[in-house]
C-alpha cells in the first residue's frame, strides 16, 4: 500500500486531499483524527505545511522502512 500513497522521492509535497483518498484508497485505516495530527505525529517522516497556519500539505522527509511508519 505504501507505494501508492507515499511521495516518489524525499522532500516531495503532496495535499492532505489527496494523501487521505490515497491512504482510504490503499486500505490504511486513519480513523478519525485529522490528517495533520497523524503525520504530524511523526516529526523524522513528515512535515505539515504551511508550519503556521491551517495544514494544507505534507512534506515526506525520508522515507519509512517499514510498510506504514509506527507512529500512524
Amino acid at each position: 500500500a505504501l507505494p501508492s500513497w507515499q511521495p516518489d522521492t524525499p522532500r516531495s509535497v503532496r495535499s492532505l486531499r489527496m494523501m487521505e483518498t490515497l491512504l482510504h484508497e490503499s486500505g490504511v485505516r486513519i480513523g478519525s483524527k485529522p490528517l495533520d495530527e497523524l503525520f504530524a505525529a511523526c516529526p523524522d517522516y513528515f512535515e505539515v505545511l504551511p508550519p503556521d497556519g491551517p495544514a494544507e500539505q505534507v512534506r515526506l522527509l525520508k522515507k519509512p522502512q517499514d510498510l506504514v511508519p509506527a507512529c500512524l
